[in-house]
């Protein structure tokens, strides 16, 4: 179940970011995460939106300390947001993105989705299972696909608005409770 945030641009004011105008991702900067092949990839797309990273790890290590080099301006690292603050940075991104080179079943996907925010990950079958095909899917580890999955969203922008909006309605019908108790008491 997921409810629309608030109207509430006060975490967008802060990170100095536009509705619409940034690529969104939220979770823990390792590498399994893949936010290096984000990185990589968003380096080298050529655009005015930005890429907002959210998250961290609790005690950076080597790899956070890697991908925090980058010199892209565009790149906002904004650190660790919670609550509604996420829910109105997903809700107003043009796309999220979620480079998981492995992954369960992923709660940020779910919530992305059921917020009807356009969604671009990785091909493997975790993602796979939760999106079908009501998403843009990048080959796994390929910073190349990704970049070229990104150009593709950028310049399609009613595709993956249909595709968000499709993958609303059927992932409040698949991974609600109801529907969920229902399968395991069968």
């Amino acid at each position: 179940e997921v409810k629309d945030p608030a109207n509430d641009t006060t975490i967008l004011n802060q990170l100095g970011i536009t509705p619409g105008k940034y690529l969104l991702f939220v979770g823990r900067f390792i590498p399994d995460k893949g936010v290096h092949l984000l990185i990589r990839a968003f380096e080298s797309v050529a655009t005015d939106m930005r890429l907002v990273l959210v998250g961290g790890s609790p005690n950076p290590g080597n790899y956070e300390q890697e991908i925090h080099k980058t010199e892209d301006s565009r790149i906002i690292f904004a650190g660790y947001v919670y609550g509604d603050g996420t829910n109105i940075l997903m809700k107003n991104a043009y796309l999220y993105v979620q480079p998981s080179l492995i992954e369960g079943l992923s709660p940020v996907i779910l919530t992305v989705m059921g917020l009807g925010t356009p969604l671009l990950c990785s091909d493997i079958v975790e993602n796979r299972f939760i999106t079908g095909e009501n998403a843009t899917h990048f080959i796994s580890g390929d910073s190349n696909s990704l970049a070229e999955k990104i150009n593709y969203c950028l310049d399609s922008p009613e595709k993956v608005r249909q595709l968000a909006k499709d993958g609303k309605t059927d992932i409040l019908a698949r991974f609600n409770w109801d529907s969920v108790a229902s399968q395991y008491m069968e």
